[in-house]
């Protein structure tokens, strides 16, 4: 793909003509850590060195949505969006989740929403505690699903084209790039060397299975999914906080003169999920729900895509209230020594 230099001078008008007509969404630095938030100003928008508390998912597909209006309605079209600073984990996890909402059957809401999106990604310059991506098979910067990404260097950014929309965009705004240097492509390429080198020590403290499936898929009947769930409190958050799950819950709701259907995140770790309407529940007990969360990450989605579900950002790391009891990591190194 076509790449060029961006000067650091340059990056509020960028950021300015990517968000021009668009609803723009970019991490921002809180009191409480970076979050993902809606922006009006782009003047306020920085680099960030890694991803956001917030996953993208919310963006596509809302934590309560409305996906069907009948008996007199349509549920409008999302409108054009720009995403800002988006990280390597983030952009692998939504591409998980187009195999499910876009591949293996199209969800209307969905696509219109990913369609709309113009995505601009950046490089990971300083990997959070809690972040593993590199131990899932990843690279702490964006590899694809990216319309451009920036790579910090000395005075500004290697911007990699990553679509047509990106092309179209840099051939639009052709003043405020530059070409870019082989003493700049040399430098992306070191620093990214650095961030991986980080990630060495992790992988120490970290051993997984090579076939971390096959390890996983041969402890079903371990204890240490009944060992997990004394620890447990069901409250949900590894799976609303992860970028990869996607589990939904739909409903139908009057408003008004008309009626809507109404689709909002669900939870493997909860009570009712998976409960037939004769009452049966297939894991009744915690234990079970604790297993099917790494079951489906690890072996079953692996086994239908060949890929995990997971990305390694650690999100679930600092949501989970059960602290380090179970952390996802601490968990894999587990079941890749018993399954070995």
């Amino acid at each position: 793909m076509p790449l060029f230099f961006l000067p650091s001078e340059n990056l509020t008008t960028f950021w300015s003509a990517v968000s021009s007509g668009r609803v723009t969404y970019a991490p921002q630095e809180t009191e409480f850590g970076l979050r993902l938030r809606r922006v009006e100003d782009t003047s306020e928008v920085t680099f960030s060195p890694a991803r956001a508390a917030e996953p993208l998912k919310g963006i596509f597909y809302e934590a309560r949505g409305r996906i069907l209006e009948y008996f007199g309605g349509e549920v409008p079209e999302p409108p054009e969006m720009a995403i800002l600073d988006a990280k390597a984990c983030d952009l692998r996890a939504m591409q998980d989740i187009d195999r499910v909402f876009l591949e293996d059957g199209e969800d209307p809401a969905y696509a219109a929403a990913r369609r709309k999106a113009f995505i601009v990604s950046g490089d990971c310059t300083e990997p959070l505690e809690t972040c593993f991506c590199v131990l899932m098979g990843l690279r702490p910067y964006p590899e694809s699903g990216f319309d451009l990404n920036l790579s910090p260097v000395d005075g500004g950014f290697v911007v990699e084209v990553g679509s047509s929309k990106g092309e179209a965009f840099v051939q639009e705004n052709s003043g405020t790039f530059q070409d870019v240097s082989e003493a700049q492509l040399k430098q992306r390429d070191a620093r990214r060397r650095e961030v991986l080198a980080k990630f060495e020590e992790k992988k120490k403290l970290y051993p997984f299975a090579p076939s971390l499936h096959n390890a996983i898929k041969s402890q079903y009947e371990a204890d240490i999914w009944k060992d997990l769930a004394e620890y447990c409190v069901e409250c949900g958050a590894c799976n609303l906080v992860c970028p990869n799950c996607y589990c939904f819950l739909l409903y139908d709701q009057r408003r008004g003169d008309r009626y809507e259907r109404v689709r909002v995140w669900d939870s493997c770790q909860y009570r009712g999920f998976g409960q037939e309407g004769g009452g049966a529940n297939p894991r009744k007990f915690l234990y079970q729900r604790v297993r099917n969360r790494f079951f489906h990450k690890f072996v079953w989605f692996y086994e239908n895509y060949g890929v995990y579900k997971c990305v390694g950002c650690g999100r679930c790391v600092e949501a989970c209230m059960a602290g380090e009891k179970i952390d996802i990591r601490e968990v894999l190194k587990e079941l890749s020594s018993a399954g070995a």
